[in-house]
């Protein structure tokens, strides 16, 4: 991975709460090794609850509630921030584009981009209410061209906002008002040329990124509390009652639902992570609910279904699969990393926090070689690194 091992050898963990037994959070399994999180540090004054990784893990991106945006260069430490970045309130969205050019965060009503290519001070855009919501565009290009922009949404307003970077500042493109409730998700496409917004009524409306008109609209009367994005132009809208929609574009290039998945069946357990493969051969969606199981399943199979996984009784926060997706991660508000095997229902290793940790946010990112970096960030403000595969040689920390 980009991460040096050599240069991350020793977990520190510093002061912790008090030691309590495993046994109260996980289900045993003979199978899986309990690890420790490879690295604990604090890094905000209070609560930390936002948490972004880049693409190569080059760079590790984290929010609090003490009005900071911290941005940490993992080859260079993983302790100390190599820039501190100020906010008017507390920083709840973090994201860098594909390319690892920018970083964007947002603290109220404003919208802050980073340049990583000069480490400026953030360019500031100014919205009239609170930004809950931000994408970039999967066509990011780095070369501040018309490619280079982010969508970022207004609920109170029912407002969305195209901001465009340029080598001198931020534009606001245009804006464009949506119907429904206020937005749970948002997803771009592919190829850049949609929006997808998804709503706590069941509503999904898709826009023209080029000019903000509407495409088409569709309601599933269910709340939507996730989404992701995968296979292409497949979309998976997490529902409240424990299932997953998939919806796909038809020939008329309007999106409708395809069809549902999910075994459970209750209106009160909302599904609050997704991920898909991103191996052909490997067609598998899994999707995880509030009360801690995950479903595996293979949507080119005739009985989807493959594996039910438990985290116990703590909501998953994010879920990804290994790019060899051999292995499903599960990040959970306990502060812990679960890997389960693909090829059956069993727990591989978790990662622990060497005790109960209320845990706001969880990032994972899996490399081309199979390996994975994730973090997570914690009430105390804390920033935990966890590896997988564990690093055999712990014998020195880095300074």
């Amino acid at each position: 991975m980009d991460v040096d091992d050599e240069q991350i050898d020793e977990c520190e963990v510093g002061e912790e709460e008090e030691e309590v037994d495993e046994g109260q959070f996980y289900e045993e399994d003979p199978n899986a090794i309990y690890e420790t999180s490879y690295l604990l540090t604090p890094v905000h004054s209070k609560d930390a609850v936002s948490v972004a990784i880049s693409p190569s893990t080059k760079y590790v991106a984290t929010g609090g509630l003490d009005d900071v945006a911290l941005l940490f260069q993992t080859k260079q430490s993983l302790k100390v921030p190599f820039m501190v970045y100020p906010a008017k309130e507390t920083v709840l969205e973090l994201a860098f584009d594909p390319t690892e050019s920018f970083l964007a965060y947002v603290a109220e009503n404003e919208v802050y981009i980073v340049d990583l290519k000069k480490f400026m001070t953030p360019r500031i855009v100014e919205l009239d209410e609170q930004v809950t919501l931000i994408a970039w565009n999967p066509l990011t290009t780095g070369k501040y061209d018309s490619n280079d922009y982010l969508i970022a949404v207004v609920p109170s307003m029912m407002y969305a906002a195209k901001l465009q970077v340029t080598e001198n500042g931020v534009d606001l493109i245009y804006g464009f008002y949506f119907t429904g409730e206020s937005p749970t998700t948002i997803q771009i496409t592919a190829d850049g040329e949609r929006v997808v917004l998804a709503d706590a009524s069941g509503q999904v409306s898709v826009f023209n990124t080029l000019d903000g008109s509407p495409l088409s609209q569709f309601n599933l009367k269910v709340p939507i509390s996730s989404s992701a994005m995968g296979f292409g132009s497949t979309f998976a809208f997490g529902l409240s009652g424990g299932k997953v929609s998939l919806s796909n574009f038809g020939d008329n290039g309007k999106l409708k639902a395809s069809g549902k998945l999910g075994e459970i069946n209750d209106e009160n357990v909302p599904v609050d992570a997704i991920c898909f493969s991103s191996l052909p051969q490997r067609r598998y969606l899994a999707f995880a609910t509030l009360s801690g199981s995950i479903e595996l399943h293979d949507v080119q199979a005739k009985n989807t279904l493959r594996f039910k996984y438990s985290c116990g009784n703590t909501s998953v926060l994010k879920l990804a699969f290994s790019s060899t997706v051999d292995k499903l991660y599960a990040g959970t508000y306990d502060g812990s990393l679960y890997v389960f095997d693909v090829h059956s229902d069993r727990v591989l290793d978790v990662y622990v926090s060497r005790g109960k940790i209320n845990t706001f946010a969880f990032d994972i990112v899996p490399k081309d070689d199979g390996s994975v970096m994730a973090c997570s960030v914690s009430s105390k403000g804390q920033l935990r690194y966890f590896l997988d595969p564990f690093p055999q040689d712990s014998s020195q920390m880095e300074s």
